[in-house]
């Protein structure tokens, strides 16, 4: 029987919906625990479609649609690792498909520009402006939204499969897929896709996810993906430029959370040593002498000193929003710098002083629920932000309340 043929009867007995007795879980132990290559061919064969249509939607051109597909698969033989027990596999091949994706058509397009040479018909792929960004704003929906929309729509997924496979009730996964889907048409349209109704009416239907996978292809991504997770030579430059940028991106981002996740945990911990001090030596609100003297040039220094701050509370909320800046304490502290300016500057005003304050807490609280919302950020950072905007709410109230 030549091999083909034996390979599509292998995905169809192990990759469809007759494996569900072998979990992804159990795939994963047996290839990270014992090696076991055959698991991982079989992960590649069960989500392999999924992968390559998503690549494809983004990247629209099937040769380096073909890389990006080989690219996450390397990823995932050298990061098998570190998925957690649990962890939906196909919600993660998918987020690791559109970084690739994405990695690969930013860098197909100056080439294009420079080379200005139409690729050929065969390698090209029919553009749906109705699917142009479908896969990115999957890719940043909650996991509890994500995950049945992949499961459903573009593994086509039974729901009686998908809701078992979450560990929920099939209510449960209809009344998430649709709030999913609504959320999903609501990000489309805020990004100017004016078809995000027809978009996500599309999904509704189910996309063509099923592309043919010719067998070399699956062949050299096995072969390739192994000798990439046990750091052995391998020939593709481009694909290995993909798999290593996306891995020192996700690196980057695991570095930036734990940082911030210290960074809360040390503010705890300070909080904690501060509450366990007499009363008297308790952390207060900024205080100012109200007799002080009226001084003309110290009234200017004091001006000067909250402008001062104010400025670089501005400058620093700029940079965290645009994510040139990881560390959220930064604008924090300034803010805390400006209200103390403010109340030696116009001790007759404290009230004011404190609503600016609040006000620009509720500000960068603002801006982390977005990112929080899309997954972006965790509830580490979000927890920072919201313990700002809490303690600038209470300061102000305590202050109303001596009037």
């Amino acid at each position: 029987m030549p091999r083909t043929l034996l390979q599509q009867l292998f995905r169809r007995m192990y990759a469809g919906a007759g494996s569900a007795s072998v979990s992804d879980d159990a795939l994963l132990d047996d290839y990270r625990v014992r090696g076991d290559q055959r698991a991982f061919e079989l992960l590649v064969w069960r989500h392999g479609a999924m992968v390559l249509d998503a690549c494809q939607r983004i990247v629209r051109c099937s040769h380096d649609a073909e890389d990006a597909f080989q690219a996450v698969f390397w990823i995932l033989a050298r990061k098998a690792g570190t998925i957690r027990r649990g962890e939906a596999l196909p919600g993660w091949l998918h987020r690791v498909a559109v970084r690739v994706a994405l990695a690969a058509k930013e860098r197909r397009r100056p080439m294009a520009a420079l080379e200005r040479i139409e690729e050929p018909a065969s390698a090209a792929i029919e553009r749906d402006p109705i699917l142009d960004r479908l896969d990115e704003e999957i890719a940043r929906l909650p996991a509890k939204y994500r995950l049945p929309i992949i499961l459903c729509h573009l593994e086509e997924k039974s729901s009686a499969a998908a809701a078992e496979e979450l560990g929920i009730p099939q209510g449960t996964l209809f009344s998430r897929l649709a709030r999913g889907r609504a959320k999903l048409r609501t990000r489309l349209e805020r990004r100017g896709v004016g078809l995000g109704v027809a978009a996500v009416a599309v999904l509704e239907q189910n996309l063509q996810v099923a592309p043919t996978i010719a067998a070399p292809l699956i062949e050299s991504t096995l072969t390739s993906a192994l000798a990439f997770a046990a750091r052995r030579p391998v020939e593709s430059a481009t694909i290995l430029t993909l798999a290593k940028g996306v891995l020192h991106a996700m690196l980057l981002r695991k570095i930036a959370v734990c940082a911030a996740s210290l960074l809360v945990t040390a503010s705890l911990i300070v909080g904690a040593w501060f509450a366990l001090q007499p009363a008297a030596a308790q952390v207060q609100p900024p205080a100012v002498v109200q007799d002080a003297p009226k001084d003309n040039k110290l009234q200017k220094l004091a001006k000067e000193r909250y402008e001062s701050a104010a400025r670089t509370y501005d400058a620093h909320r700029e940079m965290y929003s645009t994510g040139k800046n990881s560390m959220p304490d930064q604008w924090y502290q300034w803010s805390l710098k400006a209200l103390e300016a403010e109340l030696d500057w116009k001790p007759n005003e404290r009230t004011k002083a404190y609503t600016a304050h609040y006000e620009r807490m509720r500000g960068i609280h603002d801006i982390e629920k977005r990112k929080f919302d899309v997954d972006t950020i965790g509830p580490a950072v979000y927890g920072f932000a919201e313990h700002g905007v809490l303690e600038a709410e209470l300061w102000l109230g305590r202050e109303k309340a001596k009037k």
